[in-house]
């Protein structure tokens, strides 16, 4: 039997209906279930994905981190003090904050354990969405 199952339909069942760092974790650590991941439905075969090239990325990740304010889009998104502490820090685009490490986000002035992890989460919202 198989199933197919996607990002949306996951979170549609999930608790608080949102993606964070947290939830990820639990889905792929400390799993007793058996579980496999397989794409072998002869359908999905047909399905011909084309190639980004070495040169595209996802387009998020070049956008400002001033659109990762709280809004309608982000109703749990960053508030305009710690957009401007990370701006400060040197942080200017989503991708600069996604590659950079939590020691070195932890030393921004006012960003403590909890707003790491609200940053991550939002930051992968905003992927995800």
């Amino acid at each position: 039997m198989m199933f197919s199952v996607n990002l949306c339909n996951l979170l549609e069942v999930t608790s608080g209906k949102r993606l964070t760092s947290d939830l990820a974790t639990q889905w792929i650590d400390d799993v007793d279930d058996p579980y496999e991941l397989h794409v072998s439905n002869p359908e999905y075969a047909k399905i011909k994905v084309p190639d980004p090239g070495p040169e595209q990325e996802l387009s998020i990740l070049s956008k400002p981190i001033k659109i990762l304010a709280q809004s309608n889009a982000y109703p749990y998104g960053l508030t305009n003090d710690k957009i401007e502490r990370l701006e400060e820090a040197g942080y200017e685009t989503i991708m600069d904050i996604a590659e950079a490490t939590d020691e070195t986000i932890l030393s921004i002035y006012m960003i403590g354990p909890r707003s790491l992890s609200r940053i991550r989460d939002v930051i992968y919202q905003a992927i995800w969405m």
